[in-house]
């Protein structure tokens, strides 16, 4: 129920992002860290869905000061009220769907089928 809460704050405040992936091409810090400049994504927590934190965004985003990736595993509640924004990818809000949904689908409106 915290998660819950704690996502849905994100998401009104419109700190919350979904990309599709978080693979990162490039293992240079410097390109990576002026991606994020210019989508003003600084103080932001990226999430994974997949097994390990893309290899690129890992080594990128390193020796970024107020940037971190985790998987969407070692999310906690504490860690995503304590990120100004949190950007997931696709496999993260799939997870989460899975893990904390009462449906299949937390993103639709329609609970009721019709007959």
């Amino acid at each position: 129920m915290g998660m819950r809460v704690a996502l849905s704050a994100k998401v009104k405040d419109e700190r919350f992002g979904v990309v599709e992936s978080l693979d990162w091409p490039g293992l240079k810090t410097k390109s990576l860290a002026r991606r994020i400049d210019d989508l003003g994504w600084r103080k932001t927590l990226f999430v994974t869905g997949q097994d390990e934190v893309p290899r690129g965004l890992a080594r990128s985003s390193g020796n970024i000061p107020l940037v971190d990736a985790l998987t969407v595993q070692n999310l906690n509640v504490y860690t995503v009220l304590k990120w100004q924004r949190v950007v997931m990818d696709i496999a993260a809000v799939d997870w989460l769907e899975r893990t904390l949904g009462k449906s299949k689908n937390l993103w639709t409106t329609d609970s009721v089928t019709e007959e």
